[in-house]
C-alpha cells in the first residue's frame, strides 16, 4: 500500500482547498507538501508553518528534488494551473515541485483548476493531451468559478481526490462536464474511454456541439 503522498500546490485561487485535502490525507498517509510561490499567497500562515510545507530550495539541504522524489510513493498536484501544466508538458524544471517531478519514475495524478477559456485553449488542450500520455488527470468538472462565473475547469473536491488516491478509481464527473458543454459550447475537450482503474486510463479528445435550436 502506498504510504508516502507529495502534495504539490500551485498558484490558483482553489489553492486553499488544498488544505483540506491535507488533513484528510494525513490520516491514513505520511503527507508532505511542495508549493509553489504562487500557491504560497493562497495558503494560511498556519498551515505553512505546520504542516510539513516546502517552498524554495532553500526550505530543505542537499538535493531535495531526488529526495522527496524518492520517498514519494504518489505525487498529487492539487490544482494545477494552465502555467503549471504547460511547464509540466513541456519539461520545464524551474523550481523545486517541477523538478521533483521530473525525478518520479511514477505517474503523477494532476488536478485541473482555471477558468473555462483557459482550459478549452488550443495549446491547453494539447499539454493535457501530452501529458495524459502517461499521467492521471482527475477532472476538471462543469461548476462555479471564480468572479461569480460557471463553466468548466472547477477542480474536483478534496473527498473526491482523496477517494481516487486511495481506490485509484475515477468519479463518474465527466458524463456532467460534457452535460455542461452541450448545453452551451462548441469546443474539443478530453474524456476517459476508460474509468475504471486509473492506471489503465486511456484518453482522447471528441467535438462537442451545442445543438441547434
Amino acid at each position: 500500500m502506498s504510504k508516502n503522498i507529495l502534495l504539490g500546490v500551485t498558484g490558483s485561487v482553489a489553492a486553499s482547498k488544498s488544505e483540506i485535502l491535507y488533513e484528510i490525507l494525513s490520516k491514513e498517509y505520511n503527507v508532505k507538501t511542495i508549493c509553489s510561490s504562487g500557491g504560497k499567497r493562497y495558503l494560511s500562515d498556519d498551515f505553512l508553518k505546520n504542516s510539513n510545507v516546502f517552498t524554495s530550495w532553500s526550505d530543505l539541504s542537499g538535493s531535495p528534488h531526488i529526495e522527496l522524489a524518492r520517498w514519494a510513493d504518489k505525487i498529487l498536484i492539487y490544482p494545477a494551473t494552465a502555467n503549471f501544466i504547460s511547464k509540466m508538458a513541456m519539461g520545464i524544471a524551474d523550481d523545486l515541485l517541477l523538478s521533483t517531478i521530473l525525478m518520479h519514475k511514477n505517474p503523477i495524478y494532476i488536478a485541473p483548476a482555471m477558468h473555462e477559456e483557459m482550459y478549452v485553449n488550443k495549446r491547453i488542450q494539447e499539454n493535457i493531451d501530452l501529458l495524459a500520455e502517461y499521467n492521471i488527470f482527475c477532472g476538471p468538472r462543469f461548476g462555479n468559478l471564480d468572479i461569480g462565473d460557471k463553466g468548466v475547469g472547477r477542480m474536483i473536491e478534496p473527498d473526491e481526490i482523496s477517494q481516487i488516491i486511495k481506490t485509484r478509481s475515477l468519479p463518474r464527473f465527466f458524463p456532467l462536464l460534457i452535460h455542461g458543454f452541450l448545453k452551451t459550447r462548441d469546443v474539443q475537450l478530453q474524456i476517459p474511454l476508460t474509468r475504471d482503474v486509473v492506471g489503465q486510463v486511456h484518453w482522447k479528445t471528441v467535438r462537442v456541439v451545442k445543438p441547434k435550436d
